[in-house]
């Protein structure tokens, strides 16, 4: 920030504040194709004018009251857009899971040694909608501390976490080791399939993200303030592990899209054009 500029003020922040526990912090934020920013903290959410330091909208509460943000840290995305003429007609946002089945006090009770069980909805919201509105579902396995990412063929991937306590230093319990897919085209009641399960507990500070040949990299987990790998609930996990969705499955494999042009390991260089990618 340079000397002429000034801090710039965000009394969203200050509104979602849960007194002595926070529940609002890590914001979840996504770009909006017109340039303002979807912010999501706590169970509130405005879409925010940066430029003028203005909240441009303000969307529903989600139903139930629940925290979705640190310390009852749940997990969101942004749906695949859907583009019409070149322009994103529509945009979605999911938020899933979270420590709130105590309620807003989650955090303290975990802090006394009560782990409340995770929260097991999850709330859509078209956020491009005149009049949006959170249409509540029911997930097959409760989460909390859960990572999410956008696979390739449109699912989402919801995959590590607990189902116990919350976010914070030795504050989970009960890791969930079964990753679920949620198929956002598909009929509420037919969107979540369980996958099959890891035999690693990634807790608090684990991490994925997609491969470039479709598969999924998981890795970490450390629910300490130092590395401790003895005499611990869940030890500091150095490991990665590579989660292979069913569209890799072999039996599909002359059904998948394949990359034509340009060969594998093409290169492009600073400043020249982007390369077309012919699929099959």
């Amino acid at each position: 920030m340079s000397a002429t500029e000034n801090s710039p003020s965000f009394p969203f922040l200050v509104q979602t504040n849960d007194p002595n526990v926070e529940n609002n912090l890590y914001p979840f934020v996504f770009l909006y194709p017109d340039g303002n920013l979807f912010v999501f903290a706590n169970n509130c959410a405005i879409l925010f004018d940066y430029s003028k330091n203005q909240v441009f909208k303000t969307y529903p509460t989600m139903p139930g009251g629940q925290p979705r943000n640190y310390p009852s840290t749940g997990s969101v995305v942004l749906l695949p857009l859907r583009i019409k003429k070149g322009v994103a007609e529509s945009a979605e946002v999911l938020v899933l899971g979270g420590g709130g089945g105590g309620g807003k006090g989650a955090f303290a009770n975990a802090n006394n040694g009560r782990f409340d069980g995770a929260l097991d909805t999850c709330g859509r919201i078209r956020i491009s909608d005149p009049n949006p509105q959170w249409v509540m579902e029911t997930m097959p396995l409760a989460r909390v501390m859960g990572d999410m990412l956008l696979l390739p063929n449109g699912q989402v991937l919801i995959i590590n976490g607990a189902s116990a306590g919350v976010a914070g230093w030795e504050l989970g319990r009960n890791p969930v080791l079964s990753p679920v897919t949620y198929r956002p085209y598909n009929q509420i009641g037919s969107r979540f399939e369980v996958q099959k399960p890891s035999t690693k507990p990634r807790v608090y500070h684990s991490t994925a993200v997609l491969l470039r040949d479709g598969r999924v990299l998981v890795g970490g987990s450390n629910p300490h303030d130092k590395y401790v790998f003895t005499n611990v609930l869940y030890p500091t996990e150095l490991s990665l592990e590579a989660f292979s969705p069913s569209y890799l499955d072999p039996s599909t494999s002359s059904s998948r899209p394949r990359i034509l042009s340009p060969k594998t390991k093409t290169k492009i260089r600073y400043g020249k054009q982007i390369v077309t990618y012919t699929i099959n």
